[in-house]
């Protein structure tokens, strides 16, 4: 009974291992494929604080992120 116990707990501990390892990877290897820019304009009339992301920004970050 004890060595069924042992060989489950290493085999599940083994398992969580591969899906953190797989989860954990990295996925912004390939650039991105945006058309254009993301906008974020807080509804209002003033463009004062207004954010535009363009799809260069965003593989910047992937390439700093790594």
């Amino acid at each position: 009974m004890k060595r069924t116990a042992r060989i489950n707990i290493v085999m599940v501990v083994i398992t969580m291992v591969f899906i953190m390892a797989f989860s954990i990877t990295g996925k912004a290897s390939g650039g991105f494929k945006s058309q254009g820019k993301i906008v974020f304009n807080n509804k209002t009339a003033s463009t004062r604080d207004d954010v535009i992301f363009d799809a260069d920004d965003f593989d910047r970050l992937a390439q700093v992120c790594r």
